[in-house]
């Protein structure tokens, strides 16, 4: 059988040399043959979706304004931090990579409550500070 004869309906495909066919040499041993029986004809049956599932993207507005807003009035750092987070999540989602928007929110949420927390602890010195001084004034 030659290697150039067109494939005939139950007979054998002609044999592949990997080696030849992409300029290479094979050492060691080889496949001869390959017995494919082609006497039935393969149905391939392609079928639609029954329900198309779309992921809803991610709401990162929230997250942009709330990180801005705590890093005016709480932890600038950490809230700095967070709103560049949120807005790199914004970007993700106009780019409609919705997963790893989430992922990015997840983490804008972890520097929001760093922020948070510092901000409060701030605060809460500010506060402790200004009555020890009045009380001191008072005194």
């Amino acid at each position: 059988m030659s290697s150039n004869a067109p494939h005939q309906k139950g007979g054998t495909p002609p044999q592949y040399n990997y080696a030849y066919n992409h300029g290479g040499a094979v050492t060691g041993v080889q496949v001869s043959d390959v017995n494919v029986s082609y006497d039935q004809p393969s149905v391939v049956q392609v079928t639609q979706p029954a329900m198309v599932i779309s992921e809803a993207p991610p709401d990162p507005k929230c997250g942009l304004i709330l990180s801005a807003l705590t890093a005016f009035f709480c932890c600038g750092i950490f809230g700095g931090i967070a709103t560049l987070i949120a807005w790199k999540a914004r970007l993700q989602v106009f780019d409609r990579k919705f997963l790893h928007a989430r992922h990015t929110m997840t983490i804008m949420w972890i520097f929001f409550g760093l922020a948070l927390f510092f901000g409060v602890l701030i605060w809460a010195m500010i506060i402790i500070r200004l009555q020890l001084l009045f009380v001191s004034i008072n005194n």
